[in-house]
């Protein structure tokens, strides 16, 4: 999307432009708006270079997200944006610093949408959320499958904001650097150079990416493992096979009816699982924006209202999607807790303050405080997450064979194998 404006909608998934400074409780005519946060009002800062693409940075700091431009003045020898060599960025390349205030993560921030009530309504929801179906078109796994996600909820403004910075291809080194108030504790590959931290003001850092996590919860016979027979497999391919017609007519009133047939109403332990996984995600660096329960049956699940799978949109530590990967790739091993980590090993996590407590909290009170292991506890602990890079789909001619199996209601199984 290369309109800025067209970004904040007027629909009930896209935040209307006129509502998003009260969101945040920002006044655009304030010129007090236009400042940068001070450090115990910041959550985080995103650093981020572009070479061709021009984000919006009056309406990014008009809707309380204060942003500044570093722009490249020599040339360097670095294909990959780096700003080793003394700090500079490479010729032409800009440099944005987006400050993530608090205020953005707080609950009330949060909007919850009622579970549609009808196929049709589950169809105009996708719609709404600027779904362009068809070759040459952009558009991420979470919009591809909001038919099918129930129980959903969106940070509004923090959700805009990715899009607006992470929709194109031309991303380079997206990061993220986190105040010292914040910190609990920092792994190694977190640590920032004291040139980093004085620039950023900044006690941890993380090289980031813009995704969709596909998460499985543990099975439910107990076991450690996620290996289907090959009798199983083969009945889900067959079953497939006969449903061609559905995987090719996703706009059909049919293929809408099934996917609706489909859904389910989550139990209030499946909805507590969630808000577990979204804690963990954030106390680990995580800014998570959406997310929903999967309805969706797939190889390894196949009733997802008793054992829960969902998805989750939001811009994750690299570090963090590695261990995710690792786990995926070991047969979609369930995950150990995070915390048996090794302190020196890079898939040890980041861990952050409660946001309800770090505004309130200084560095100083903070060495004197008990650990909240409630809070540090890993949620995913169990769980398989298979990790999908935002925009899914940028319309590129060789995407187009896989295309159309996100739409015959198993989206998770076209990104790759989903579960």
């Amino acid at each position: 999307m290369t309109d800025t404006a067209s970004i904040f909608s007027t629909t009930e998934t896209l935040v209307d432009w006129r509502d998003a400074h009260a969101l945040l409780a920002r006044d655009p005519s304030d010129e007090g708006s236009s400042r940068l946060l001070s450090v115990p009002e910041l959550y985080a800062t995103i650093l981020v270079s572009f070479h061709l693409y021009k984000p919006d940075v009056d309406q990014l700091t008009a809707a309380g997200f204060p942003t500044v431009i570093a722009r490249g003045s020599k040339p360097v020898q670095s294909s990959s944006g780096s700003t080793s060599n003394g700090g500079f960025l490479p010729l032409g390349r800009k440099r944005y610093q987006v400050q993530i205030p608090l205020l953005a993560l707080d609950d009330r921030q949060t909007k919850h949408l009622a579970n549609p009530t009808s196929w049709q309504e589950a169809r105009q929801r996708a719609a709404d959320a600027g779904l362009r179906r068809g070759l040459g078109s952009t558009y991420t796994l979470l919009e591809s499958m909001l038919a099918e996600l129930v129980n959903y909820r969106e940070r509004p403004m923090l959700h805009q904001v990715l899009r607006l910075l992470f929709y194109g291809s031309d991303v380079r080194s997206p990061a993220l650097f986190y105040p010292a108030h914040l910190v609990r504790r920092v792994p190694k590959w977190a640590t920032c150079s004291s040139d980093a931290a004085r620039r950023e003001v900044a006690a941890a850092s993380a090289g980031v990416r813009w995704a969709t996590l596909l998460i499985l919860t543990a099975p439910l016979d107990g076991s450690r493992s996620n290996v289907v027979s090959k009798e199983r497999e083969k009945e889900y391919f067959e079953d497939m096979k006969n449903n061609q017609s559905h995987k090719f007519s996703p706009d059909t009133d049919e293929a809408a009816q099934r996917r609706f047939e489909g859904t389910f109403t989550p139990t209030a332990a499946a909805e507590e699982k969630l808000q577990r996984i979204l804690d963990t995600l954030q106390s680990r660096g995580a800014l998570w924006t959406a997310a929903g329960h999967d309805t969706n049956k797939t190889m390894r699940n196949e009733d997802p209202s008793k054992r829960p799978a969902f998805l989750v949109q939001g811009l994750f530590p690299e570090a963090m999607l590695d261990r995710f990967k690792d786990y995926h790739r070991s047969s979609m091993t369930p995950m150990s807790s995070d915390l048996s980590e090794e302190a020196k090993s890079k898939r040890a996590p980041l861990l952050l303050d409660p946001v309800s407590s770090a505004a309130s909290t200084s560095t100083a009170d903070k060495e004197d405080r008990a650990p909240d292991s409630a809070h540090i506890e890993d949620g995913l602990e169990g769980c398989a997450v298979r990790v999908v890079p935002e925009p899914f789909k940028t319309g590129s001619p060789w995407e187009a064979g896989g295309s159309a199996a996100v739409f015959m209601g198993a989206g998770a199984g076209a990104a790759g194998g989903g579960f």
